[in-house]
């Protein structure tokens, strides 16, 4: 009985596995966030949300991808798809809508998201903007995860609430499409 059962489990376990990623060709990920740290230097986030791409190589045919650091970006306040003359934000969000697959990383400072990742999510409103204009969704069908890294309270809510902006723009959610480490191990 037991036996039977472990083997249901494992095949179970196989087939979430299997559908953890869609199969795409020449697919092309997009990963904003990781932690306000400038080049050169690398940061747990950056680390964990690099790991995950690979990981998703490894099931999933050819994936290029490009980790978008926000902090050597200029993002200003705003709502709309340009709201300076020095605005980095159309380019990151052409190439937000470019990617098949969208990873969302930020550490956890003092209980919420990053300052750059809510930014991110307010100039996202941008998105919906495009999206009553034209009917669909910029990120109609876009396969979206969620990267969080910190050793406090408040990934599970940062998490959700990046998934819920995420879901609004119609993007889709694989289950274990969120990856979340603190300092005593992982929580997927």
């Amino acid at each position: 009985m037991l036996a039977k059962r472990a083997s249901r489990k494992k095949k179970e376990n196989t087939r979430v596995q299997n559908q953890a990623l869609p199969r795409l060709r020449n697919a092309r990920a997009a990963c904003a966030g990781p932690r306000p740290k400038h080049r050169p230097d690398v940061s747990n986030t950056a680390e964990l949300a690099e790991l995950v791409i690979e990981k998703m190589k490894h099931h999933n045919a050819p994936i290029t991808s490009e980790i978008i650091r926000l902090a050597d970006k200029h993002i200003p306040v705003g709502l709309g798809i340009k709201e300076h003359a020095d605005d980095d934000w159309p380019e990151i969000a052409q190439k937000i809508q470019a990617a098949d697959i969208l990873l969302f990383a930020t550490p956890i400072w003092w209980g919420n998201r990053s300052s750059l990742m809510q930014r991110v999510i307010e100039r996202m409103d941008s998105f919906d903007e495009q999206y009553i204009a034209g009917g669909r969704s910029v990120l109609y069908n876009k396969v979206a995860g969620v990267v969080i890294t910190g050793s406090e309270d408040g990934a599970l809510a940062a998490m959700g609430t990046i998934m819920m902006v995420l879901t609004w723009l119609v993007c889709k959610s694989r289950r274990r499409a969120k990856a979340y480490y603190r300092l005593r191990g992982w929580i997927l």
